[in-house]
């Protein structure tokens, strides 16, 4: 599993972020559930808000787009997308 592509964006007048992704299954296997967390940072690098959801199902090569919504506690410097197993997975 890899994270092709990211951006977000900051609604206005919302102390909300959206962040936008690709991620896609470069095994040759399905993957039954990845975790997908997200992280927003600020300025000087601290953890400003976070969120993850779930992808399942994702078949051998499959590319999939998915979007977060992330609550923001201040400025909004940088996202960071990554992947996990989720933790009930065996």
């Amino acid at each position: 599993m890899q994270v092709l592509a990211q951006r977000f964006y900051v609604e206005e007048g919302r102390s909300k972020v959206q962040v936008v992704a690709k991620v896609e299954n470069t095994g040759k296997a399905v993957v039954e559930a990845v975790e997908v967390q997200v992280v927003l940072r600020n300025f000087r690098g601290s953890i400003c808000g976070n969120n993850m959801i779930l992808l399942e199902d994702l078949q051998p090569g499959e590319v999939r787009s998915f979007d977060v919504g992330v609550t923001r506690h201040g400025g909004v410097a940088t996202a960071t997308v990554e992947l996990a197993q989720p933790e009930s997975a065996p």
